[in-house]
């Protein structure tokens, strides 16, 4: 049986997120004219030079770039992954 991916059961980020993306969907769609500046200001902002305004926009536009990790032939890379859980006191 395959692993399932995506979070952990329990994990409350998921929800946290569709919760501001359906919040900011309603605003978006409710003004319009104002979502048009936003994203003109992220524009402007990227522009004259600002990267974290050129990520975000870049990202929106394309999705986030994918990272790599790069080692020497020969070598061989091990994820391992580590979960804590502490008790509440």
């Amino acid at each position: 049986m395959a692993k399932p991916s995506g979070a952990q059961a329990g994990n409350k980020n998921a929800a946290k997120g569709a919760f501001v993306r359906d919040a900011l969907r309603k605003v978006a769609v409710q003004n319009p004219e104002k979502l048009r500046k936003a994203c003109e200001a992220v524009l402007d902002k990227a522009v004259d030079g600002d990267i974290g305004a050129f990520s975000v926009f870049r990202d929106t536009l394309d999705g986030k770039p994918n990272q790599s990790i790069t080692v020497p032939d020969g070598l061989d890379i091990h994820v391992i992954e580590r979960v804590i859980v502490r008790e509440k006191k």
